[in-house]
């Protein structure tokens, strides 16, 4: 997760500040699911607009893709030590 988000922000998060949270499988992907909070500076290095986003913002009618909006009150969720979502 670290070398990835490194590739796509510029900045680095190290591999022992990200949560695994849960899993999404479905017909013909698995994706294992971060989060992490870091102070850093990002800036887009590939295709795609790269910025930090505040929560109340994100929440408060900024678009989302669908999955977003029960993706992130999940793995904040301390009563959710690892989540399967199948056939999302």
């Amino acid at each position: 997760m670290a070398r990835e988000f490194l590739e796509e922000t510029g900045a680095l998060v190290a591999e022992h500040e990200w949560t695994s949270f849960g899993k999404m499988t479905g017909d013909g992907y698995k994706v294992q699911l971060f989060f992490a909070f870091a102070d850093r500076e990002v800036s887009t290095q590939t295709e795609g607009l790269v910025r930090w986003y505040d929560l109340k913002e994100v929440f408060n009618g900024y678009p989302l893709m669908e999955n977003l909006s029960w993706l992130i009150p999940l793995a904040l969720d301390k009563n959710v030590a690892m989540a399967t979502i199948i056939n999302f």
